[in-house]
């Protein structure tokens, strides 16, 4: 990394120009797949002399390039047999053992290429029209190409199959410009004073893309030409265009520091609704009171350096969905009759609008002995309605959903509390804490005929959570039968999703984190630990025997059911065909057993030290430190999978170590 900076005086431009430059490889170390990113920043300010005109002027260039092949082999590292062949003949190509076998590793020979370029400008205007009064503008501009190839080569697939190789090419093109300009006026009135804002915004993003296919390769030296390719196909083409529009205002009042007051109204425009649903009213009110600024607090407790009361009340509005979801909308389909069609692929539907969530909060923040223990807490509530959702529809329509408004209210509150404190300050040494827990609750608290909606009725009630799902609840393994029983709800005699009542919650009950900073003259220390309250899926539930197959199993099954009157967890086994009902019996066991999933893990720690300046002077230097650092040096926990934190059979967290010099001329 590389910087010039040069402040501005008043009446004088300054300038700022950083580079970089970031290289990261394939922690596989299968091949050379790599990671590379190139960038740079200018940036240039002015302010007039009278400091009445101030400009910011920002350039920012980033140019990656990410190659590598398709292959992930931590689960198939995990499933795969220990008496498997060798993954590798003699010759060091792919073993395909007389075609008995699917390497693991054949994705290792595909290939994937993606260059990216990315420009982002940006510049602020601000002038004070009057005392009190100042215009600002700001507009923002980026523009990211990205060019994009995957190779499927003949080297990638099994010779005995006689399989084709093929080839992918990508390109898109996307442009956003913003323009936001504001006007703001600030008054003192009475005790007081009083800050007024309006404001606009105006946005438009375009993205353009387009690929082509090419298939039907028998020979890997031509692969990446398009013309060799037996055929071509048009993979996508597709230009969207999205525009945002919004007007808003804010006033703010503070009357003596004590008392705050502040008011938010707000009209959004999107063109992802239909007509006469494009715009929506927002806003907001919040109040703040500065207790520990009344002459009576002060007097009776002095060790209050700082207190405040807030509380917030607001909707803001979303319109996170595709483009042109409310028009009907066709694709390019096969030839019919030597003739081009298209295909119907969404049906219309203009009647939706803006989600809308409502938000509610109160907080207290209290500093005490002089700011040496500051305490934060909050409550907040907030509801979700007219969630933009694709309702699915019957495969008799042609379509697979329907984009609408779902009629139901889904909360999301909780606690959050932050302490932090300066525990020892003892000359040079000094050791301060920090620590933060949150406390959420989600619930689907209303949904109105969820009768009528048989795909979210199967799945969501009304109470519990939106993150779980309705699922049988099992009795264990028949001691008799060797299979997993479970309750019959309905008591019908049959066990089918009739019976899938059981509603398991998948939320973390709580999380935080802990931090600690030691500092002793130009030296810091450093460590945090994280933490999380949760269950999950047994992770042995998704490996347990169907029937019996080549691949490898958790050791856990080994406590199989074997003979009538055993007692275990595992049903037994099946082999070949006719084990449909294991099958059955073992998927519905798989979602409704739950297990302990909490954790706590060191996620960084570091060691730095800051030379001292005297020590600089000579060579010219501002600044220099000498740093190590690690993150997810250690976790706790009792859960048996690979990661409590992703819950899956793929590559947890990377262990990372990190050393390096920072130098500031």
């Amino acid at each position: 990394m590389r910087a010039f900076h040069f402040p501005a005086a008043a009446g004088r431009p300054g300038f700022l120009f950083r580079s970089d430059f970031f290289e990261q490889g394939n922690v596989y170390n299968f091949d050379d797949s790599k990671f590379r990113r190139l960038s740079g920043l200018l940036n240039l300010n002015h302010a007039s002399v009278d400091q009445r005109f101030m400009a910011n002027i920002s350039v920012n260039y980033n140019y990656t390039l990410n190659i590598q092949n398709g292959l992930q082999p931590t689960r198939e590292a995990l499933r795969l047999p220990p008496n498997a062949p060798a993954l590798f003949d003699e010759l060091g190509n792919l073993n395909w053992e007389n075609s008995t076998w699917d390497n693991p590793l054949a994705l290792l020979n595909e290939e994937y290429e993606n260059i990216t370029k990315n420009l982002v400008l940006n510049t602020s205007l601000k002038y004070e029209l009057m005392e009190g009064l100042i215009a600002k503008a700001s507009l923002g501009y980026t523009n990211q190409l990205t060019d994009e190839t995957r190779v499927v080569p003949l080297a990638s697939r099994d010779p005995a199959t006689g399989a084709p190789g093929s080839l992918q090419i990508g390109n898109s093109n996307i442009e956003t410009w913003i323009l936001e300009p504001q006007l703001e006026y600030r008054r003192n009135i009475s005790k007081g004073t009083l800050q007024t804002l309006i404001g606009a915004t105006l946005q438009e993003d375009v993205l353009e893309n387009e690929s082509v296919f090419g298939s039907g390769y028998q020979n890997d030296a031509l692969i990446r030409d398009i013309t060799a390719a037996a055929r071509v196909s048009a993979g996508s083409s597709l230009f969207t265009e999205y525009r945002y529009t919004a007007v808003y205002a804010r006033l703010n009042y503070n009357w003596s520091d004590k008392y705050l007051l502040n008011l938010t109204g707000r009209r959004d425009g999107s063109s992802r609704f239909g007509p006469g649903n494009q715009f929506g009213n927002f806003g907001a009110v919040g109040a703040a009171w500065i207790f520990t600024e009344e002459s009576f607090i002060k007097d009776l407790l002095d060790f209050l350096s700082f207190g405040k009361l807030r509380a917030s009340l607001g909707t803001v509005g979303s319109d996170q969905i595709g483009n042109y979801q409310f028009l009907n909308s066709f694709t390019g389909g096969g030839p019919y009759n030597e003739e081009q069609v298209l295909v119907p692929s969404r049906a219309a539907n203009p009647d939706y609008s803006w989600e809308t969530t409502e938000k509610l909060e109160f907080g207290l923040e209290l500093g005490l002995f002089e700011g040496r223990v500051n305490i934060n807490t909050s409550w907040f509530r907030n509801r979700t309605s007219d969630q933009l959702i694709g309702r699915p529809l019957p495969g008799t329509t042609g379509f697979r959903s329907l984009q609408f408004n779902l009629p139901a209210v889904v909360e999301n509150r909780g606690w959050e509390f932050e302490l932090s404190s300066v525990n020892v300050v003892a000359g040079d040494f000094k050791w301060s804490s920090g620590i933060n827990l949150t406390i959420p609750k989600n619930e689907l608290l209303a949904f109105p005929d969820i009768k009528s909606f048989p795909p979210f009725d199967a799945v969501y009630e009304v109470g519990q959570p939106i993150l779980g799902r309705k699922q049988f609840k099992t009795l264990g393994v028949n001691p008799e039968t060797g299979v997993y029983d479970f309750v019959d709800v309905n008591q019908d005699g049959v066990i089918n999703d009739l019976d899938a009542q059981f509603f398991a919650p998948n939320v973390q009950e709580y999380f935080g984190g802990i931090n600690n900073t030691f500092t002793y003259k130009g030296f810091q220390f450093d460590f945090l630990f994280d933490f999380v309250k949760q269950d999950a899926q047994v992770f042995y539930a998704t490996l347990f025997p169907g029937e019996v197959g080549m691949d490898t199993k958790s050791v856990k099954i080994m406590s199989r059911w074997q003979n009538p009157g055993d007692v275990t967890d595992v049903q037994r086994f099946g082999l070949g065909t006719g084990v449909t009902s294991l099958s059955t019996s073992n998927s519905r066991y798989a979602g409704a057993t739950r297990t302990d999933a909490s954790y706590i893990r060191l996620r960084n720690l570091s060691l730095s030290w800051t030379l001292p300046a005297e020590l600089l002077k000579a060579v010219k230097v501002q600044t220099a430190r000498v740093y190590a650092q690690g993150q997810n040096l250690l976790t706790f926990t009792h859960y048996e999978g690979f990661d409590p934190e992703t819950l899956s059979i793929g590559l947890p967290p990377l262990r990372m170590i990190t050393t390096g010099i920072q130098v500031s001329f």
